[in-house]
């Protein structure tokens, strides 16, 4: 299992592993001349981030983005937006259009039509909308999501799946997340 860390992990002498995720809405000038150094990156959209602050990401600006930098990205997140399923699957259809592969995000809150279309042509997704939940009432709703979707019947995973925002012990422990 690979564990991204974010924020500014990435300044903490004592942190040697190199898995670190950055946030497109939080990267400034010190973090964009870092890249290079942090690569391989897991880059976050940032959407959950912006919607609370009652910003806007620009999509065209967050491809260009991406183009810019994708040598230093290992994986790089679609571009979601909170509370619209629709939304986040057009933007999906808008990146993968412009020729770029992200990594699509089904969030706790959706509609699971959603993760069937993703998990029709996907190998790897995001699960999301879990930050601020117990254990007890994310293990709920993940056990459904990895029984009903997510697992063959010998219990190994169908897909890849990265778990954003995923820091309970527990949770970790309890499903094969990539």
């Amino acid at each position: 299992m690979k564990i991204y860390l974010g924020g500014h992990s990435y300044t903490h002498k004592h942190v040697r592993k190199k898995h670190y995720l950055l946030s497109y809405f939080y990267i400034g000038k010190k973090e964009r001349g870092l890249i290079p150094k942090l690569a391989p990156l897991f880059l976050d959209s940032g959407a959950f981030s912006a919607w609370r602050r009652g910003s806007i990401i620009n999509i065209k600006e967050y491809m260009a983005f991406i183009r810019e930098y994708e040598k230093y990205l290992g994986v790089y997140a679609n571009l979601d937006v909170i509370g619209d399923d629709k939304a986040t699957m057009d933007n999906q259809r808008i990146m993968e259009s412009e020729g770029l592969k992200p990594l699509p995000t089904y969030h706790r809150s959706e509609d699971e039509y959603y993760l069937e279309r993703y998990l029709e042509t996907h190998s790897h997704i995001a699960l999301g909308g879990m930050v601020g939940d117990t254990p007890t009432v994310l293990a709920d709703w993940l056990d459904r999501v990895w029984d009903n979707y997510l697992l063959r019947s010998d219990g190994t995973p169908k897909v890849k799946v990265h778990g954003f925002g995923v820091t309970s012990l527990r949770i970790l422990k309890r499903y094969p997340w990539y």
